[in-house]
Protein backbone atom coordinates (compact mmCIF):
# COMPACT_ATOMS: atom_id res chain seq x y z
CA UNK A 1 0.00 0.00 0.00
CA UNK A 2 2.88 2.35 0.75
CA UNK A 3 4.23 1.89 -2.77
CA UNK A 4 0.84 2.45 -4.39
CA UNK A 5 -0.36 5.43 -2.35
CA UNK A 6 2.99 6.84 -1.21
CA UNK A 7 1.63 7.04 2.33
CA UNK A 8 3.02 5.10 5.28
CA UNK A 9 0.66 3.34 7.68
CA UNK A 10 -2.36 3.99 5.50
CA UNK A 11 -4.43 1.62 7.68
CA UNK A 12 -2.89 2.46 11.05
CA UNK A 13 -6.21 3.47 12.63
CA UNK A 14 -9.12 1.18 13.45
CA UNK A 15 -12.36 1.51 11.53
CA UNK A 16 -14.77 3.84 13.36
CA UNK A 17 -17.68 1.92 14.93
CA UNK A 18 -20.07 4.67 13.81
CA UNK A 19 -19.02 4.12 10.19
CA UNK A 20 -19.49 0.37 10.54
CA UNK A 21 -22.98 0.87 12.03
CA UNK A 22 -23.85 3.12 9.09
CA UNK A 23 -22.64 0.48 6.61
CA UNK A 24 -24.71 -2.17 8.39
CA UNK A 25 -27.77 0.08 8.07
CA UNK A 26 -27.07 0.84 4.39
CA UNK A 27 -26.71 -2.90 3.73
CA UNK A 28 -30.22 -3.36 5.15
CA UNK A 29 -29.03 -6.24 7.35
CA UNK A 30 -31.84 -8.34 8.82
CA UNK A 31 -32.10 -10.78 11.74
CA UNK A 32 -29.70 -13.73 11.49
CA UNK A 33 -27.67 -12.10 8.70
CA UNK A 34 -23.94 -12.59 9.10
CA UNK A 35 -21.61 -9.61 8.84
CA UNK A 36 -18.16 -10.69 7.60
CA UNK A 37 -14.92 -8.85 8.33
CA UNK A 38 -11.73 -10.28 6.85
CA UNK A 39 -9.55 -7.60 8.47
CA UNK A 40 -10.79 -7.86 12.04
CA UNK A 41 -7.91 -6.11 13.82
CA UNK A 42 -9.43 -4.44 16.87
CA UNK A 43 -12.88 -6.04 16.32
CA UNK A 44 -14.65 -2.75 15.55
CA UNK A 45 -17.07 -4.59 13.29
CA UNK A 46 -18.08 -6.91 16.12
CA UNK A 47 -18.56 -3.89 18.36
CA UNK A 48 -20.75 -2.24 15.71
CA UNK A 49 -22.85 -5.39 15.26
CA UNK A 50 -23.39 -5.74 19.00
CA UNK A 51 -24.35 -2.06 19.28
CA UNK A 52 -26.75 -2.44 16.36
CA UNK A 53 -28.32 -5.52 17.95
CA UNK A 54 -28.82 -3.62 21.19
CA UNK A 55 -30.10 -0.37 19.67
CA UNK A 56 -32.25 -1.85 16.90
CA UNK A 57 -33.35 -5.03 18.70
CA UNK A 58 -31.91 -7.18 15.90
CA UNK A 59 -30.14 -10.53 15.95
CA UNK A 60 -27.26 -9.95 13.56
CA UNK A 61 -24.27 -12.26 13.74
CA UNK A 62 -20.65 -11.64 12.81
CA UNK A 63 -17.63 -13.58 11.63
CA UNK A 64 -14.25 -11.92 12.01
CA UNK A 65 -10.99 -13.14 10.52
CA UNK A 66 -7.52 -11.83 11.20
CA UNK A 67 -4.22 -13.02 9.78
CA UNK A 68 -1.71 -13.92 12.48
CA UNK A 69 0.77 -11.18 13.38
CA UNK A 70 4.07 -11.67 15.17
CA UNK A 71 3.97 -10.71 18.84
CA UNK A 72 6.79 -8.49 20.13
CA UNK A 73 9.46 -10.70 21.69
CA UNK A 74 9.53 -8.53 24.84
CA UNK A 75 5.76 -8.52 25.40
CA UNK A 76 4.00 -10.29 28.26
CA UNK A 77 1.98 -12.28 25.73
CA UNK A 78 5.19 -13.67 24.17
CA UNK A 79 6.45 -14.65 27.65
CA UNK A 80 3.36 -16.83 28.10
CA UNK A 81 4.25 -18.74 24.93
CA UNK A 82 2.29 -17.01 22.16
CA UNK A 83 4.31 -16.17 19.06
CA UNK A 84 1.42 -14.74 17.06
Amino acid sequence: MTEIFRVKNIFSNPKPAKLMRSLIAIANAKDNDIILDFFAGSATTAHAVLQTNKNEDTKLRFLLIQLPEEVDEKSEVRKTGYKT
